[in-house]
């Protein structure tokens, strides 16, 4: 194998492994960055907002989630 054939592979294999750590630390931070929004929501006075939150949740999570798997460019 040619030196710079090893170094690409090595480079793909490091870019590859590095993009599922980046795309595992997304969704971690995605999921904490809406729980926090709904508490911050639940902890409020407005009702009004509880209710909204409740309807968009559920897509919200959906939706992050979607893009956050897209980060490394495959599914799953």
């Amino acid at each position: 194998m040619e030196p710079k054939d090893l170094k690409s592979e090595v480079m793909e294999l490091a870019k590859a492994r590095g993009l599922e750590v980046v795309e595992d630390t997304a969704g971690a931070m995605a999921e904490l960055a809406l729980d926090v929004v709904g508490k911050i929501i639940s902890m409020s006075e407005n009702k009004y907002d509880d209710m909204i939150w409740q309807a968009v949740e559920g897509k919200a999570r959906e939706a992050l989630s979607e893009l956050v798997d897209k980060i490394d460019g495959k599914e799953g």
